[in-house]
């Protein structure tokens, strides 16, 4: 048989004969020796179901001619050295069958008379279209895998993906104009200007995306961070980016840099570095240092892109990481595939994830710390003063797969009574660091123990998304941290400066984990980590559980929180069941200068505080604690402007405006 190129021809593609090698992101060599490919495997074990079983479910509950992948990943398994199914004569009349239904779907108008009014037909999503371009530009290297398909089937798909490609370079180029503050809205949209070089062959399509590349590299963070957000609400003003946004930025950088050798984005992979080994702890659990209160539910990271980071850099560490952690799914397995097989040509060694620091990170304005327990466990923990973040402080342990975690730790003021069954349960809450972060921090370091202070500027939640604007809370919010190898301890103090009505001021205290045993005002994790509340003036303890994600109608994976409150109510589970009898509080008047504080730790369970004292000498926030090895430690934070003095045991220490102060003491 004669080897054939798709050429464009009359905005159309037309066969002709040819033997020029097509630019490809499937590696067609069997490999030299076994290695671990995740995204192969979760693709060879699709296939071979969907082969068996015509009616197999794919990723989503779709057969195969419902997925939008199946095309991709059959060329794939067509062309692909990795695959089980190479030459499988009953790949191409599946595609052809997938090819007829999407094609009868994207001419079929909705039956909805509303989207029917904004309706196109063969219109795709720019987000998704790569998905159906790439292997399309890859039958250029499988001619018999298009013949069999046929050719008349072929020219009407080409000319949808071809119809939708036109316009594209210019509206990146507006796009990138507009959202220079907003880069990971542009990144979304990189495959398709890779899709536009693989099909036409002009770099042209490429280079449209190097000043992306570039801007990326300006604004990235020391440790590896793309930022989410910045700039766009004032100077200050930036949000870390994390688990599913990060791995758009790392697919942007690699298909930039396998199609066209960017040496942008070569740099932009390289000096990403630290970012996963720092945000994912061993077992493969994604912290706390890397999320943002409204996309809590996208943490979700992928081993694929980290192997992507891995083979470009060249580093052992994430090579490692990449092998051995996470979960698959249907994301990016086409383009994970090659970057796995790019690992294991280049023999890469693997190195061991880094362990035993306490350090400042200034990609999430804060601090991270990872020890190694007795038991085997690690134990981290992340303080962050970023813009829209949950939480400033979270910990987890973890040991092996297993892990649990103190998932944030924040004071909330509901300013409108709870809602019944809702399909939202925070939007009337003030709970979050506005979008231009904390009114100021300080640390105080000691060897492997830092103090942390934080004077908080606490934001509506609900107006995360508002273009201009946004309520801040009529009071102040301080908390001081004490960090160290064997747990973490935290004084957080509310005062409200004005009157104002509210449902309810609380200090919320949530928790991931199978299972809790409650103890009065703490709570013992799986028999692994411990909370313990030491002291507060709140009069109500509510143990509750609570979604996880505030935009899930559902108590889907629920997790475990405790509840300081000022106002006596049902748990989150019963009030969200829509039970008649569920107690929520009504609205009342708050008077300024109500102030309520809670002093808590969480530590691995055999390693828990002996000791916690808080010290209330105003303005300074203080407290003793006792670790685990006997040794007492100081820790303050004068968060006032004027210099402070605090008296412990006879000796009198000066706090300097806006410090924290830590020493061990005697």
């Amino acid at each position: 048989m004669k080897k054939m190129l798709w050429i464009l021809c009359t905005g159309i593609f037309c066969l002709i004969c040819s033997a020029v090698p097509a630019p490809s992101l499937i590696v067609k060599e069997k490999p030299k020796a076994k290695y671990e490919n995740p995204c192969a495997r979760v693709m060879n074990n699709t296939l071979r179901g969907i082969l068996n079983n015509p009616n197999h479910r794919c990723f989503g509950n779709q057969t195969y001619r419902e997925w939008m992948q199946f095309f991709d990943w059959a060329v794939w398994g067509w062309l692909s050295g990795d695959s089980e199914f190479r030459k499988d004569e009953r790949l191409p009349g599946l595609v052809a069958e997938w090819m007829d239904h999407h094609l009868k779907v994207w001419r079929t108008p909705p039956s909805d008379p509303a989207k029917r009014a904004k309706w196109k037909p063969d219109t795709l999503d720019l987000w998704t279209y790569h998905v159906l371009a790439f292997p399309l530009a890859e039958l250029k290297n499988a001619p018999d895998l298009a013949e069999k398909i046929g050719a008349e089937r072929l020219r009407q798909y080409e000319k949808v993906i071809m119809d939708n490609l036109q316009g594209s370079k210019e509206a990146f180029r507006k796009r990138l104009e507009q959202e220079k503050g907003y880069l990971n809205l542009v990144h979304h949209t990189v495959p398709q200007m890779v899709a536009g070089y693989l099909l036409t062959g002009d770099r042209s399509w490429l280079e449209e995306c190097e000043p992306a590349m570039q801007e990326q590299l300006r604004q990235m963070m020391p440790n590896g961070s793309f930022p989410y957000r910045l700039g766009i609400f004032g100077p200050n003003h930036y949000e870390n980016d994390f688990g599913y946004y990060h791995a758009i930025d790392v697919r942007a950088a690699y298909l930039l840099l396998v199609t066209g050798n960017s040496k942008t984005a070569k740099e932009v992979l390289v000096r990403s570095v630290p970012y996963y080994p720092l945000n994912i702890e061993p077992g493969g659990h994604t912290n706390d240092g890397a999320a943002i209160w409204w996309k809590d539910q996208w943490r979700n990271w992928w081993p694929h892109h980290i192997a992507m980071v891995a083979a470009a850099a060249g580093d052992g560490e994430n090579a490692a990481m990449a092998v051995r952690y996470g979960a698959m799914d249907y994301f990016d397995n086409v383009i994970g595939a090659h970057a796995f097989r790019m690992l294991a040509e280049k023999k890469i060694a693997e190195k061991k994830q880094r362990t035993g620091y306490l350090m400042n990170d200034p990609d999430i304005r804060g601090w991270r710390s990872r020890f190694p327990q007795p038991d085997g466990s690690t134990f981290s923990v992340t303080v962050t003063t970023s813009p829209n973040s949950y939480t400033k402080a979270g910990a987890m342990l973890v040991k092996d797969r297993s892990m649990t975690a103190l998932h944030h730790a924040r004071m909330s003021f509901r300013r409108r009574p709870i809602p019944g069954k809702a399909k939202m349960f925070d939007p009337d809450v003030f709970n979050v660091t506005s979008r231009n972060g904390v009114r100021g921090s300080a640390e105080f370091k000691i060897g492997n123990i830092a103090a942390i202070g934080i004077d908080d500027a606490i934001a509506l939640c609900g107006e995360t998304w508002k273009k201009s604007g946004q309520s801040l809370w009529d009071g102040r919010h301080r908390e001081l941290w004490l960090v160290t190898p064997q747990g973490m301890a935290g004084l957080l103090v509310s005062t409200l400066e004005k009157e104002r009505s509210g449902a309810e001021f609380a200090h919320e205290y949530k928790m991931i984990a199978k299972n809790v045993k409650w103890d009065n005002a703490a709570a013992t994790l799986d028999n692994a980590a411990h909370l313990r509340i030491w002291k507060t003036n709140f009069p109500y303890q509510i143990h509750e559980k609570v979604r996880r994600y505030v935009y899930d109608s559902s108590p889907r994976r629920p997790d475990f929180q405790l509840v300081l409150s000022d106002r006596e109510r049902s748990p989150e589970e019963k009030i969200q069941s829509g039970a008649p009898d569920a107690k929520t509080p009504a609205m009342k008047q708050y008077s300024a200068g109500s102030e309520y504080f809670s002093m808590a730790s969480f530590t691995p369970a055999a390693s828990q505080f002996k000791q916690i004292s808080v010290i209330s000498q105003k303005p300074v926030m203080a407290f003793l604690a006792v670790l685990p090895d006997g040794t007492r430690w100081l820790t303050a934070y004068n968060p006032t402007e004027k210099a402070a003095e605090l008296n412990v045991e006879d000796n009198i220490f000066r706090i300097e405006a806006g410090k924290t102060f830590l020493k061990r003491m005697q």
